[in-house]
């Protein structure tokens, strides 16, 4: 018939620590492992007066910035999967 193809594995980067990352992204990651799961002010970095649509935005520039497939520093991974992005999400 026609040319069959075959589905190739993805590779997934979850566990390699020897992906790349940027000075913002370590910071992110660091900041967010000192922060307690249930400071969501800290987490984002943002002020404890700020509106909702301001915790959206905030919230959605940290998943970018924190997403495994994205960040490659070390504890990324970890500081992605905490409490805070199940919670909130």
């Amino acid at each position: 018939m026609g040319d069959t193809k075959t589905a190739r594995p993805h590779d997934h980067n979850q566990g390699n620590q020897s992906r790349s990352y940027t000075t913002e992204q370590k910071v992110a990651v660091d900041r967010v492992r000192k922060c307690k799961s249930t400071d969501y002010y800290a987490i984002l970095n943002v002020e404890k007066e700020v509106t909702a649509d301001g915790v959206k935005k905030a919230y959605r520039k940290l998943a970018l910035v924190m997403h495994p497939d994205k960040n490659g520093a070390p504890g990324a991974d970890e500081a992605f999967k905490c409490k805070f992005f199940f919670d909130f999400s």
